[in-house]
């Protein structure tokens, strides 16, 4: 029997390349995280964004002190930069279990329950050594990850949903109008005409449901009818032969990477000479990160939409998703050169401040193309976090032999130089990347059909 939920694809004409999304009210139920008052939809936007920020924040905190760590355990550098490249490899391959888990369990339980998790270990982790210097690295994120925690409890709402479509409508009622005006004079010409237009005569099918008390809104156990745990896994791992696919999680991680080898030699080179940074020192560094982050994701807020918009015009009209891809171009000149600042730099002792807006405009880099990958390839973030996250836990696994092998001079000029070979990829997919997208309609509308029956 199909799935009420989707059983409607087969009334939807498929377009040549998958990628067209026909936007349908299906209901008007107040349950329908789709129709919740914009207060509610901020309070559950503010939520995931509070989990995200202090889960990162606690994961990526080892780095700060590996040095006065490993002096302090008796743990080489090199085993506790491993250990950051497990974590990553873990944070990657484990999206096979709890992806599928939150799909059919709840999102609400899946963020809970990786919470209490992660600050049972930031607890054991700061016990271990009777050492308080480096522990309280491990306790602070363990005690704003459980204010937070409570925080998700009280106000976090599940957002999964079934929706079962009760109303009909034909294929033309579906049909909408995707062209894009050549010129601003068009757009103003046709103003809200146009929109009105555009904007086709569909039936919505009536859901009647009563509205949820707070408890059941709360409720940590709202299983919804789907594909299981196994199949959903596989499916996942199937979409790496998408070639489109594939290089979303490639580019992603081929940036984190490089923001991985910053990570793993910045407690190395700042406390050595001739800069002796002590371990809060070091923290502080990384407030050149975070403005990075924050500059590239507002740029790229801007900029990408704007130059999509452009080009789309350019193009009759039609936007392609490799029109996305273009900012990849000031990525490919600002990771080689930052590398070169920070290797080179580093090795014939240049003044502290380069380093870190190195350091910066690396993390600048990483914010644009994280935003590109995903903007690329939304719909199959899974497979990207898992190209993205092995990558990473290649370099943290590499990262000490490769210093210690090559020195810093040399390690980061090899990095820059790989930097700018893989990085020439984004031409290819500019170029031919709507034909691979071709290549992969029939396996997409396979498994669309394989999910509706």
């Amino acid at each position: 029997m199909k799935d009420p939920a989707i059983s409607t694809l087969d009334n939807i004409p498929q377009t040549k390349v998958p990628g067209t999304v026909r936007l349908v009210d299906l209901n008007h139920t107040l349950n329908d995280p789709l129709n919740w008052a914009p207060r509610r939809k901020l309070l559950s936007t503010i939520c995931v964004m509070a989990h995200t920020f202090f889960k990162g924040l606690s994961t990526s905190s080892i780095y700060a002190v590996v040095v006065p760590l490993s002096k302090e355990t008796g743990v080489p550098v090199k085993t506790l930069n491993q250990g950051t490249g497990y974590l990553f490899l873990l944070l990657g391959w484990g999206l096979l279990f709890w992806q599928p888990f939150a799909l059919r369990y709840g999102k609400r339980l899946t963020c809970l329950l990786s919470m209490l998790g992660t600050i049972a270990t930031c607890l054991w982790a700061g016990s271990i050594s009777q050492y308080a210097g480096w522990r309280w690295v491990f306790y602070v994120p363990a005690i704003l990850l459980s204010a937070v925690f409570l925080f998700v409890l009280l106000c976090m709402e599940e957002t999964n949903y079934f929706r079962e479509y009760t109303g009909s409508a034909t294929p033309e009622e579906y049909e909408l109008d995707h062209a894009i005006p050549t010129s601003d004079s068009t757009i103003e010409k046709q103003g809200s005409i146009q929109r009105a237009a555009s904007r086709p005569s569909i039936r919505i099918g009536q859901i009647h449901a009563s509205k949820k008390s707070y408890w059941q809104k709360l409720s940590l156990w709202t299983p919804k009818p789907g594909p299981g745990f196994l199949q959903t896994a596989i499916q996942s791992l199937s979409f790496l032969s998408w070639p489109v696919i594939f290089y979303a999680g490639f580019s992603n991680g081929l940036y984190l990477i490089w923001s991985n080898l910053l990570n793993g030699t910045i407690s190395l080179i700042l406390t050595s000479a001739p800069y002796h940074f002590t371990t809060s020192m070091v923290g502080l560094s990384y407030l050149s990160g975070c403005i990075g982050v924050i500059l590239g994701g507002l740029a790229f807020g801007q900029v990408s939409d704007w130059l999509a918009l452009k080009l789309a015009r350019r193009n009759n009209g039609i936007m392609e998703a490799e029109h996305r891809l273009w900012p990849f171009c000031a990525t490919m000149l600002l990771v080689p050169g930052s590398l070169l600042l920070w290797g080179i730099g580093a090795a014939h002792g240049i003044h502290w401040f380069a380093l870190i807006v190195a350091f910066g405009l690396v993390a600048f880099a990483v914010a644009l193309s994280v935003s590109i990958s995903v903007n690329y390839m939304v719909d199959t973030i899974t497979l990207v976090m898992l190209v993205r996250n092995t990558m990473s836990f290649a370099m943290g696994y590499g990262v000490t032999p490769w210093v210690q092998g090559l020195g810093v001079q040399n390690c980061f000029i090899t990095a820059a130089a790989v930097s700018i070979v893989t990085s020439t990829m984004a031409f290819v997919f500019l170029k031919w990347g709507e034909k691979f997208r071709e290549c992969s309609a029939a396996s997409y509308y396979n498994l669309v059909d394989k999910r509706a029956g």
